[in-house]
């Protein structure tokens, strides 16, 4: 409930920098901005989409010793993607003088500096994640976590759109996976969240997605589904 509250209020905030943006840019200047955030964005997938799950799952409910020794792992894989898109955003400072693209420049110059910047925010919420600390994790991100309150967020965007299907084409299934549900919604325990999705599955892999199909086409029983959530008896 915290965590859905918590990005309930970035959405808010994500909407009003958006209204600040339009009223006080141009719309060039607005577009330039969400294309740097954009491709900052995308860079920073690829470190959450490698170590965020893998902490959330070696780290919780491990001992001290063994603890240590995850997060010593992924501090040093995460400092080795952060030096791999260093190195690529070197080699684009060099080639600055050769191109006139103001939006390719903005992310040459800024790309690097932000990555690096947003890796001890990024390994110490996956810690807290793992260890379920979610007030803490609250407070954090709303201390900590500006990149997050940017722009609406697509956790947002997402819930509209399966609000705006099951609206208007009750009769598809919506699920949800990815990032978000595999490290904060692992104990998920307020049924409102299927309210605007049918089904929600955890973790990599194409076994879930595949006994969801077989399960809506009727071919398997609801108990032999994997890493997935449904409501049954709403509950």
């Amino acid at each position: 409930m915290l965590v859905l509250f918590n990005n309930g209020i970035q959405a808010v905030v994500g909407l009003a920098t958006t209204y600040v943006l339009y009223h006080y840019l141009s719309i060039v200047e607005t577009g330039m901005y969400y294309f740097v955030l954009s491709f900052v964005g995308l860079c920073e997938a690829g470190r959450y989409g490698f170590l965020a799950t893998a902490t959330v799952k070696f780290y919780a409910g491990t001992d001290k010793e063994r603890g240590q020794t995850v997060l010593g792992s992924v501090w040093l894989l995460a400092i080795f993607l952060s030096v791999i898109i260093m190195l690529i955003n070197g080699v684009g400072l060099l080639l600055l003088p050769y191109t006139n693209n103001p939006e390719l420049i903005l992310c040459i110059k800024w790309i690097g500096i932000t990555y690096l910047s947003t890796l001890p925010a990024d390994v110490i919420f996956w810690r807290l994640q793992a260890e379920e600390k979610y007030a803490k994790m609250f407070l954090y991100r709303m201390l900590n976590g500006i990149k997050l309150c940017n722009v609406p967020g697509n956790l947002y965007a997402a819930f509209r759109c399966a609000q705006w299907i099951r609206k208007n084409y009750p009769a598809v299934k919506v699920a949800m996976g990815g990032g978000f549900p595999n490290t904060e919604l692992r104990s998920l325990s307020d049924p409102r969240v299927f309210e605007f999705f049918h089904f929600v599955t955890l973790d990599d892999g194409e076994a879930p997605l595949e006994n969801l199909v077989r399960y809506i086409r009727g071919q398997i029983h609801v108990a032999q589904l994997k890493r997935t959530f449904i409501l049954i008896d709403g509950k």
